[in-house]
């Protein structure tokens, strides 16, 4: 069964629709200079009310379908990671993260959440995720575990760089490099994957698939865990050689279970939730940049894509 998807492709996200078939879905490109920040846009998210929202080398982009405003960073640096839970939209800085309200009278005000902690030098805040009522926010360094309604924090440090932090399902996961995949459990981290294979290269997603986990790494392709065997998920690029020959940066799942790569100066790859090759996008086909840091599929299932 063909199932109708639009992309929204800008010179910063992806816009466009689609039909899964041969036929490539339309390019929708929104410069720099129209929505008024900087080209690289490293984390997009959504309110219930539909407006998009992007974090922007210059700050936080606000997108409500026809004009987009620009409401620049708490410390005036480089935003890294937005994430919109309920009516508070939070996000991550260059030493600062926290959340946005709306006012009665219509404006975004900032609220720091990190201004009485004491923060790495230089830590910046890479990924944000929820669950149930704890907002974490990852750093290289660290992760800070937020309790709302305590208003708390607990802080899980480490000696070694934190890559990334994974939301699956209710699961809260992390990768320490060169040591292996945590799961946070009641705000304690366990140590629960030492697979070489997830050890050498950077894990940029996990995945529930049935009752296997997926592991998305950035060189290697996917892995698949499987009765505690971990093996190659060999995906095959319809002519354009194997998903282990691109660096894959960011990934994502949408609603119908295909998956959405961003790749390193390849363009975007889509696969169906089969790993069967799909079609993939580059400057050829509308990118301005072949490089994709952040991708993220809207309430009506639009594909954005934020490019370097």
């Amino acid at each position: 069964m063909l199932l109708r998807r639009t992309f929204l492709i800008l010179i910063c996200f992806i816009g466009c629709c689609h039909l899964f078939s041969q036929e490539l879905p339309p390019v929708i490109t929104y410069a720099p200079d129209a929505y008024g920040a900087d080209n690289q846009n490293w984390s997009i998210s959504q309110s219930s009310d539909k407006y998009i929202y992007v974090a922007n080398n210059r700050g936080l982009l606000e997108f409500n379908g026809e004009n987009w405003k620009l409401h620049s960073s708490p410390n005036e640096t480089i935003m890294r990671s937005v994430l919109v839970v309920d009516d508070l939209i939070y996000t991550g800085c260059f030493m600062e993260f926290g959340y946005w309200k709306t006012s009665k009278q219509g404006l975004l005000e900032y609220t720091s959440l990190s201004r009485d902690l004491e923060l790495i030098e230089d830590e910046q805040f890479w990924k944000i995720v929820e669950l149930d009522g704890f907002v974490l926010f990852q750093s290289l360094d660290r992760i800070y575990i937020y309790n709302v309604q305590a208003k708390t924090f607990r802080i899980l440090g480490t000696d070694k760089k934190i890559t990334k932090m994974y939301k699956v399902d209710d699961s809260i996961y992390f990768q320490r490099q060169y040591d292996g995949i945590y799961r946070i459990i009641n705000g304690e981290e366990e140590l629960v994957f030492t697979d070489a294979e997830l050890i050498d290269d950077i894990v940029i997603n996990i995945y529930q698939r049935d009752n296997d986990l997926l592991f998305q790494t950035q060189n290697n392709g996917f892995y698949s865990y499987t009765n505690n065997v971990i093996k190659p998920w060999t995906i095959v690029l319809g002519g354009k050689g194997q998903l282990s020959d691109y660096s894959v940066y960011h990934s994502i799942r949408i609603a119908n279970g295909s998956f959405v790569l961003g790749t390193i100066s390849a363009g975007l790859i889509v696969l169906d939730r089969d790993g069967k090759f799909q079609f993939s996008i580059n400057q050829e086909q509308g990118l301005n940049n072949n490089t994709v840091l952040t991708a993220f599929e809207d309430i009506t299932n639009n594909i954005w894509l934020g490019l370097d």
